[in-house]
């Protein structure tokens, strides 16, 4: 009997003993379970985290290209724009140039112009001046002549005059 309680003893101190390890072996399988979910849970963190930044890196790279394609087409539209006024400021310059040109080479016209007519008329006077300088020259002539003809004239009649007194005095005289 005695015996048999020693086994039996033994046998539930067995049993103890198996479910004691039987227990430790769960506990240990549950905490290496746990273990191993807290290390996939960390690494899951890590990968999204790695992904956010790898994300948020690449907007940073797409927003920066953004902003120096933007900064780009900006200079190059102030670029263009400083042209245009320039060009605009040149032509500008171009036109009061020639307007400043025409304007003097109207005046110069005019000039020329005031210029030959003052010639033409001067001309014109001289050539009046000299015609009636010759008119007076013509007329004075003439009239010389005809003084000189009436001088004549006169002159052959008193001459014709004396003759015909000469005579009839020499007529009057034979007659005596």
């Amino acid at each position: 009997w005695r015996k048999k309680k020693k086994e039996e003893e033994e046998e539930r101190r067995r049993n103890k003993k198996k479910k004691e390890e039987e227990e430790e072996r769960r506990r240990r399988k549950k905490k290496k379970k746990e273990e191993e979910e807290r290390r996939r849970k960390k690494k899951k963190q890590e990968e999204r985290r790695k992904k956010k930044k790898k994300k948020e890196e690449g907007e940073e790279r797409r927003r920066r290209r953004k902003k120096k394609k933007e900064e780009r087409r900006r200079r190059k539209k102030k670029k263009q724009e400083e042209r245009r006024r320039k060009k605009k400021k040149q032509e500008e310059r171009r036109r009061r140039r020639k307007k400043k040109e025409k304007k003097e080479e109207e005046r110069r016209r005019r000039k020329k112009k005031k210029k030959e007519e003052e010639e033409r008329r001067r001309r014109r006077k001289k050539k009046k001046k000299k015609e009636e300088e010759e008119e007076r020259r013509r007329r004075k002539k003439k009239k010389k002549k005809e003084e000189e003809e009436r001088r004549r004239k006169k002159k052959k009649e008193e001459e014709e005059e004396e003759e015909r007194r000469r005579r009839k005095k020499e007529k009057k005289e034979e007659e005596e």
